[in-house]
C-alpha cells in the first residue's frame, strides 16, 4: 500500500502541476501570436469542435464522465485520452479568453488520473493472466501434437 502511495503521490502531484501550467502556457498564446480577438475565438472554437468530436466525454462539466470513471474498469488508454484531452480543452477555452472556472474540470481530470493509476495497477494481473493462457495452451498443443505422434508411430509399427 506505501508503495502505490509514493508512486501515485508524484503522479497526481504532476498531473495538477501539468493542469495549471498549462492554463497558464495558453492565456499567453494569443498575445505572443499577435492574434485579433476574432481570430482567436475562431481558433478556440475549431480547436475544442475537434477535441469534442473525438472525445465527447471532456465537453461540460463532466459529471457522467466522472460517474463512469470512478464506478468501472476503465482501459488504461481510455482513462489517459480522457485526461489529456480535458486538460487541453479547458487550457484552451480560459486561455483563449472563454468564460469558466477550474474546479469542475479539476475533478474530471483527478477521476481520468484515478482511473488511469487503478488501470495501471491492474495491468500486471491482467498480463500474468494472459501469459498464463498462454502457457496453458502451449501445454496443451504440445500434448495435442505428442499424441499424433505416438499415432503415427503405432501406425507405422501395425504396418511392419
Amino acid at each position: 500500500m506505501i508503495g502505490i502511495s509514493l508512486i501515485s503521490g508524484p503522479f497526481f502531484g504532476a498531473v495538477s502541476i501539468i493542469f495549471m501550467q498549462s492554463i497558464i502556457y495558453f492565456s499567453t498564446i494569443p498575445e505572443r501570436l499577435g492574434l485579433q480577438n476574432l481570430m482567436t475565438l475562431g481558433i478556440a472554437v475549431l480547436s475544442l469542435s475537434v477535441i469534442g468530436t473525438y472525445v465527447p466525454e471532456v465537453m461540460g462539466l463532466g459529471t457522467e464522465t466522472i460517474i463512469d470513471l470512478s464506478s468501472s474498469d476503465t482501459l488504461f488508454f481510455a482513462a489517459v485520452l480522457i485526461l489529456i484531452a480535458k486538460i487541453f480543452a479547458t487550457s484552451i477555452s480560459l486561455g483563449f479568453g472563454f468564460f469558466g472556472g477550474v474546479f469542475s474540470p479539476a475533478l474530471l481530470i483527478g477521476a481520468a488520473a484515478g482511473a488511469a493509476g487503478k488501470a495501471a495497477e491492474n495491468a500486471p494481473k491482467i498480463s500474468k493472466a494472459v501469459t498464463d493462457f498462454q502457457s496453458k495452451q502451449a501445454g496443451i498443443q504440445s500434448a495435442k501434437l505428442d499424441i499424433q505422434k505416438r499415432k503415427r508411430n503405432v501406425l507405422q509399427f501395425q504396418k511392419i
